[in-house]
């Protein structure tokens, strides 16, 4: 299939922000939390899903809930510089592929300005020609929305969904596309082959062989 456009997932993806996300949480929960000690598997499952989903498992409380929320962007800022960097080959896929013209856009359940950020710390923000993040979305992924908007304005998109978690690939599936599953952050290829991504990979550069 001959495509036009790749849309790429951030966190997992593009950019190793493990350790980023797993030390904004335990300082949000030192500081909002403090009788709570996280296990590894918790502090994993922020990973994905809407920051709002993850903080109302702990509380109902709305005044407690919307500090949490606030300091977790605090400190999630506050460490960018430390802990942001792209994995191995992204920046030079990226390079290849706007050179060959395609569209690239990232699609995130994540705020679209601390989307932008840490695409710049990486040095990678040049690449992308659109950035569709939590705050812009009607629905988070699953939902098809985000990958629709950022199909909107490209001429007869043939597009492709690169992700590494299982909302990447449903929310390709939801939209009508094909997907790519990347194993270098938590999802395994067994997982992937389970929920029935198109493609797997185990680095970047295995995406240039799809495109071929």
């Amino acid at each position: 299939m001959q495509y036009n456009t790749i849309i790429f997932d951030c966190d997992g993806t593009l950019l190793n922000t493990y350790d980023l996300i797993a030390h904004t949480v335990v300082k949000t929960f030192e500081e909002c939390f403090p009788n709570i000690k996280l296990s590894d598997e918790e502090v994993d499952a922020f990973f994905g899903p809407l920051l709002e989903d993850s903080f109302a498992k702990y509380t109902s409380d709305e005044e407690l809930f919307n500090k949490a929320i606030d300091t977790y962007h605090k400190y999630n800022l506050q460490l960018h510089s430390e802990y942001v960097y792209a994995y191995p080959n992204v920046k030079e896929v990226l390079k290849t592929l706007k050179e060959k013209n395609y569209n690239l856009v990232i699609v995130s359940n994540k705020l679209t300005a601390t989307i932008k950020y840490g695409l710049e710390i990486a040095g990678i923000n040049q690449f992308i020609d659109k950035i569709i993040g939590s705050d812009i979305m009607k629905a988070p992924k699953p939902d098809p929305d985000g990958i629709k908007q950022a199909l909107n304005g490209i001429e007869n998109p043939q597009a492709l969904m690169v992700g590494d978690t299982a909302f990447d690939i449903l929310a390709a599936k939801n939209a009508g596309i094909q997907s790519v599953g990347v194993t270098w952050c938590q999802t395994k290829r067994a997982d992937f082959e389970k929920i029935g991504a198109d493609h797997i990979i185990d680095d970047m550069m295995e995406l240039l062989n799809i495109l071929e």
